[in-house]
């Protein structure tokens, strides 16, 4: 049962469920009963934000740089375990923490996978994850192999996770008051989604989990895939329309060219201080301006981050960002 007034006042959520039964999720269960979980949240926004999957118990907890993780698997055959994905996740997460350093506080983060068997042809047929500040769901097929599993694992989890610095710390006023109605969009897709697909690749190479050959062949696929896209649609108005035709069909891009924007950005940023800072700095710099509670106008981005870094940076944004010009 479910109390229901405005978005703005608090939640609480109560589930009634067997015994055999678990709910994994980033929330704390605020009823002792094994049958009964009471998950209390300040707003509607909030409860949204925490997934929670119940199947049988299947998980496996450990600490990375003084955050608790939570990595739970149904897997509706028996195909994999918790126990077989959970090294591959820590040696991840760890080394993504070290990467972030200081911008991540994050106290408990939860990793709900869920292996979809094809083969009864009555299961999720979509894979992929979707982010949350504490959490990820993770759809994938349950007969790819454990090799293959944990490989793909790798990168989608680490892109989710990296989403807690854009937009879930920093992001516009449209995300912040985010209307479930009828959605506006913000204009910046390059950094919550592009920003955040350099990093996942970024830190793999920077923290010695692939080559340095390995990460030019990731950034070269993703030239070829963004020239194949519309290369001429400037980037904010694609974001801000993304719902619609026809720049929803460029969506993709967000991936491919955003990543690009993010390289861009990280090499001015390296050349014109002679490598001292890059664009994680900048993403520092931005977390610590706004954060989870202060969101900023979609107008005044370019100017805050030309400010906080270098004129050129800012041209880059106008030319190739807001402009019709593909990356030279």
């Amino acid at each position: 049962t479910t109390l229901f007034r405005s978005a703005e006042n608090a939640y609480q959520l109560t589930v009634e469920h067997p015994e055999s039964l678990w709910g994994a999720t980033s929330m704390t269960d605020g009823n002792a009963s094994n049958t009964i979980d009471l998950f209390a949240t300040s707003r509607y926004n909030e409860l949204v934000e925490n997934p929670i999957m119940y199947s049988k118990p299947d998980y496996k907890t450990f600490k990375v740089n003084g955050m608790d993780i939570l990595i739970a698997v149904y897997s509706p055959n028996g195909v994999h375990t918790a126990e077989e994905v959970a090294p591959a996740m820590e040696t991840m997460m760890t080394a993504q923490k070290n990467f972030l350093g200081s911008i991540n506080t994050t106290p408990k983060y939860s990793v709900l996978i869920y292996l979809s068997d094809m083969q009864s042809g009555h299961d999720a047929q979509g894979f992929g994850a979707l982010e949350h500040p504490t959490a990820t769901t993770v759809v994938m097929p349950e007969q790819m192999p454990v090799g293959d599993l944990a490989e793909q694992l790798k990168d989608v989890v680490s892109h989710e996770f990296f989403h807690i610095v854009t937009p879930l710390t920093i992001h516009s006023k449209e995300i912040q008051n985010f209307d479930f109605s009828s959605p506006k969009m913000s204009e910046h897709l390059w950094m919550y989604e592009g920003v955040t697909e350099y990093f996942a690749n970024l830190f793999q190479v920077n923290q010695g989990l692939i080559s340095e050959d390995d990460f030019y062949a990731r950034i070269a696929s993703k030239m070829a895939n963004a020239a194949n896209l519309n290369d001429t649609m400037p980037f904010t108005e694609m974001s801000a329309n993304v719902l619609t035709k026809p720049y929803k069909d460029q969506y993709l891009n967000v991936y491919e060219k955003g990543a690009l924007i993010g390289m861009c950005i990280d090499i001015i940023i390296r050349e014109k201080s002679n490598g001292s800072r890059g664009i994680l700095d900048l993403m520092r710099k931005l977390s610590a301006e706004y954060g989870v509670h202060k969101a900023f106008d979609d107008s005044e981005l370019f100017g805050k981050i030309t400010a906080l870094t270098y004129p050129e940076v800012g041209a880059f944004l106008q030319k190739y960002v807001a402009g019709p010009n593909p990356i030279p």
